[in-house]
């Protein structure tokens, strides 16, 4: 079987160098899908709700079954969230290595966010070549 593909190539007269990104970044489109939006967050509030009530329930359980008198005797027999109670505080290994690791992860979070969130408003030029990345990289180290 024999596939083809033509490209034929035209001049526009038109199109200056500067506004050639103008088709693509122009949201001239008001059409906005609500069915979707209205339905992921139905069903994101759906599911919160559902691991809240599994949580709520597991937590009830084994807190009644602690708070009662007749298992005051048995410590021996401790299951469920009773078993971390003495991990919850203490200090973990290396803590300074941990937390050097996750106040970096917030600053690089924070410079993705914001450079995201400046180029979608149209702050951020992309037909300007390296502004991006310069402008991430000052974000990078001011949120430092």
């Amino acid at each position: 079987m024999l596939y083809t593909y033509s490209v034929e190539f035209r001049e526009e007269k038109g199109v200056l160098w500067s506004n050639r990104w103008n088709l693509y970044l122009s949201n001239s489109d008001p059409h906005i899908h609500w069915y979707s939006i209205v339905n992921s967050v139905i069903i994101l509030m759906f599911l919160s709700a559902m691991v809240a009530v599994i949580m709520l329930r597991t937590l009830n359980h084994d807190i009644s079954t602690y708070n009662q008198e007749d298992l005051k005797e048995e410590q021996e027999e401790v299951t469920g969230w009773k078993l971390v109670h003495g991990d919850v505080f203490r200090q973990p290994k290396n803590s300074g290595l941990l937390a050097a690791m996750v106040g970096s992860g917030l600053q690089f979070s924070g410079m993705i966010i914001t450079s995201t969130a400046l180029a979608l408003f149209g702050v951020l030029n992309p037909s300007y070549r390296g502004g991006m990345l310069s402008f991430s990289v000052f974000l990078f180290v001011f949120m430092g």
